[in-house]
């Protein structure tokens, strides 16, 4: 084989005439065997430049491990450098790691990829074959079509443009073709100020089939999973398998099927001034019109002393009428023989969640910050809320564990909690309530001609009636929105309007639909003013 100069920059082009491979840059012929004859030959260390120009593709581009690819520029135009899929090629990856092409145990050493466009021609290339879990097969471990596949260490990918891909925009993988996993670790590498628009299955993939893939950074990226370039609606804009030890930060993420950055395994993770801007706007495989979950930020945390930190994002979903939304999910997935000094450890603070919730909707379709135990050892974890604004949601907070709803006390909540709309722990709304109850009148009020208003809301307020001389049930207050189960309702007489006032005033019964309010003796006829106050 030629071995080229062990000059550091090496242009693709004349290098691939040097080789008898000449590379056509209008995109009407192949490019690829042009390409890799360079790649092969060049040395450790060299820098291969692209020059702009349109490249066919009709093979993926195996990646040598401490080389590096620089284009022109990001453009799609005249002035970019864009590797282009050739219809029908449906390859694994545009550009992928040699190790992961070669079904390599070991992961390689860094690669850096900058300043391209990666045109996955998603129209004429339509193959796409639904897989949600790794791997996929044992043939194309992230099936096929996908921009580019990164399977190496301290590498980076900067300042590059992937669009029209029916799978995976770009894919840090922890398999390689044939889905063995690797056996070293795969850290520190960096996706850094890229756009990835148009996907069928995820924008940017952190593979976590096995625990190689930490401690990267995802910074400054556009995400757009809304852009109508693709051939099929994408998944979630950005997906962490593997989310330990990753930074995410600057990130503006739109437009996806289903959710919008989903985070597991976090251990000594940071998600930091990232904005959101749509998600769970369907329809993506195989969903149908019922309703699914899906969150902006969503993030289920392993155990671990090292803390998890989500603070100053910005969250905006105009929601989907048939989807259940958790705009801000933190869970914690805690296992049965977790030390006690190894729970859960996670801060959410200043972030702001505004949502668009319908009133014709039942609430818990739209929930600000859901806070849940996914174990059934039901663990405390340490989770610390605070400084948050969350707008136009059903619910501002919810907890749960096992599909009930577990009691706040583990999660200390500063400041937000005290909200416009509701705040519900254990069952109960505790804080922040704008729905106003209903006034009735009771079973045994004889007033001719009765009255009642309220003035107040489903926690506390003072209700006004009138009555005549009987005693029993006198006025019928129910909820606007219902308790999960009955709560603790406290009565203090503010004021009557009758000569002598003698009844003793109790409540009956309180139901999760509200209360009565009765009195032991005979009343005399009159006006009655009686505080009310619920709780617990």
């Amino acid at each position: 084989m030629a071995t080229l100069s062990e000059n550091p920059i090496i242009n693709v082009v004349t290098a691939a005439s040097s080789l008898n491979h000449p590379i056509d840059l209008s995109g009407s012929t192949p490019a690829d065997k042009g390409i890799q004859a360079v790649i092969d030959s060049s040395p450790h260390g060299a820098l291969i430049y692209f020059p702009a120009g349109v490249y066919q593709l009709t093979s993926t581009i195996a990646l040598k491990f401490g080389q590096r690819y620089v284009g022109a520029n990001n453009s799609t135009g005249p002035n970019g450098t864009i590797m282009k899929q050739a219809s029908g090629a449906n390859l694994p990856a545009l550009f992928a790691s040699f190790e992961y092409l070669s079904n390599s145990p070991y992961t390689a050493e860094a690669i850096t990829i900058e300043h391209m466009s990666f045109d996955g021609n998603s129209y004429k290339n339509s193959t796409r074959v639904q897989w949600k879990d790794e791997p996929h097969s044992t043939s194309n471990a992230y099936g096929v079509n996908n921009g580019i596949i990164l399977m190496g260490y301290r590498s980076t990918i900067r300042q590059c443009f992937v669009f029209n891909v029916s799978g995976c925009g770009i894919i840090v993988a922890s398999m390689s073709q044939n889905g063995s996993g690797l056996t070293n670790t795969s850290v520190e590498n960096r996706i850094e100020d890229c756009i990835i628009e148009g996907f069928g299955y995820y924008g940017l993939l952190v593979s976590g089939a096995t625990g190689s893939c930490t401690d990267g950074y995802i910074r400054d990226c556009i995400v757009d999973g809304d852009s109508g370039s693709a051939l099929y609606s994408g998944s979630d804009c950005i997906r962490l398998n593997n989310g330990a030890g990753w930074f995410l930060a600057g990130n503006h993420v739109y437009g996806g099927a289903e959710n919008g950055i989903q985070v597991y395994q976090a251990f000594a993770t940071t998600l930091l001034e990232n904005e959101v801007d749509g998600y769970g706007n369907g329809p993506a495989f195989p969903f149908t019109s019922s309703p699914y979950y899906y969150t902006g930020i969503g993030v289920t945390c392993n155990s671990g002393v090292r803390g998890t930190v989500l603070t100053s994002n910005v969250i905006y979903c105009s929601e989907n009428q048939n989807v259940h939304y958790q705009h801000l999910c933190l869970s914690a997935d805690f296992q049965s023989d977790s030390p006690k000094n190894e729970n859960t450890r996670i801060i959410a603070s200043n972030n702001i969640v505004i949502g668009n919730y319908q009133s014709s909707r039942p609430m818990d379709y739209s929930v600000g910050i859901v806070i849940q135990n996914l174990s059934s050892q039901n663990v405390p974890n340490h989770v610390i809320v605070f400084g948050n604004r969350v707008d136009n949601v059903g619910y501002i907070y919810q907890t749960y564990v096992n599909g009930g709803i577990l009691d706040l006390a583990p999660v200390q909540i500063i400041g937000s909690a005290l909200a416009e709309l509701d705040v519900q722990s254990n069952r109960h709304f505790i804080a922040g309530s704008t729905h106003a109850p209903q006034v009735s009148k009771g079973s045994n009020n004889n007033s001719t001609f009765f009255k009642a208003n309220v003035n107040g809301n489903d926690i506390r307020g003072v209700v006004t009636f009138t009555s005549g001389s009987t005693s029993g049930e006198l006025l019928v207050v129910t909820f606007a929105v219902p308790y999960s189960t009955p709560p603790v309702v406290l009565l203090t007489l503010q004021g009557a309007t009758s000569s002598s006032v003698s009844p003793v005033w109790y409540i009956n019964t309180v139901k999760t639909t509200g209360f009565s309010i009765c009195s032991t003796n005979n009343s005399n006829p009159g006006t009655y003013t009686i505080g009310y106050a619920v709780i617990g």
